[in-house]
Order: C-alpha cells, then structure tokens, then sequence
C-alpha cells in the first residue's frame, strides 16, 4: 500500500514539473506572437506616415495648381504661408502616425516580456511544487505505519502496564 503511495506522489509530482514546463513553453511562444504584433503594429504606422506625407503632397501640388489657374503666382505670401501650413500638417500627422505606432508597439513588447517572466515563474513554481510532492511521497514511505494501539491516549500510561 505505501508502495502505491509512494508512486502516486512520484506521478503527481513528475506531473506537476509538466505542467509547469507546459506553461513556460506556452509563454513562451505567445511572448513571440506579441513580438510579431509589434513589428506589425510599427509597420502599419509607417505606412500610415508615408499615406500622411502622400496627402499632404497631394494637397500642395493642388494648392499650388489652384493658385496657378487663378492668375496668382505660385511664389505669393499667401500661396507661400498655405503650402508651409498644409506641409507643417502634413509632416505633423506623420510624426504623429509613427509616435503612436511606436507606443503601442512598446506596450506589447512589455506585454511580451511579462508573458516570459510569467512563464518562467510558472516553471519554477511547477518544479518546486513537484520536487516537494516527490519528497513527501518518499518521506512517508520511510515512516512506519502507526497501529491504533500507538495512537491511543492511554497506551502508554504507567498505570495501564
């Protein structure tokens, strides 16, 4: 019967270092799809950059076409102060476009790095707890069992010999 015990703990145990292998595997490799996110996210935003820089050319040549067709010279204050306006925008919703890219790209790289740490706590902890199962299984192997007549309060009284 302690045998058996004993075999039950070795399981339980060898289980236990498992599951916490399992977990950091599994961290492991959603870290890894978070990191891929990141580099997702960072590509997106310099697309979104470049589209923010594409439009704000668009709407110079534009204005500068306008200016043309309506007698005015393409070299005028006005003319000259609404291309470096829409320009100065133009530049503005790019930057803003890769900073907020860059943030969010960050935040899941955090994310990524948790997931590791969680992970690996995870090990850890699987190894710990199944060491200490082995252990205990072993350690209630070497102890003999106890007979009623051991644990009875008045076994060992004097007057009871």
């Amino acid at each position: 019967m302690a045998e058996l015990a004993l075999a039950g703990s070795i399981l339980s145990g060898i289980g236990q270092i498992q599951a916490g292998r399992a977990a950091n595997v599994s961290a492991r490799f959603e870290a890894a799809q978070m990191e891929q996110q990141a580099g997702q996210t960072r590509a997106s935003s310099q697309r979104a950059a470049i589209e923010e820089r594409r439009k704000a050319s668009f709407a110079l040549q534009r204005g500068q076409a306008v200016a043309a067709a309506s007698g005015g010279g393409a070299t005028d204050k006005t003319v000259s102060d609404l291309s470096g306006g829409i320009a100065g925008q133009g530049e503005y919703n790019a930057l803003s476009a890769l900073f907020s890219g860059e943030e969010e790209a960050r935040a899941v790289e955090l994310g990524a790095k948790s997931t590791r740490m969680k992970g690996k706590q995870a090990k850890k902890a699987g190894m710990i707890s199944g060491i200490s199962t082995i252990a205990s299984g072993f350690g209630s192997y070497g102890m003999p069992a106890k007979t009623h007549k051991e644990t009875s309060p008045t076994a060992k009284l004097p007057w009871n010999t």
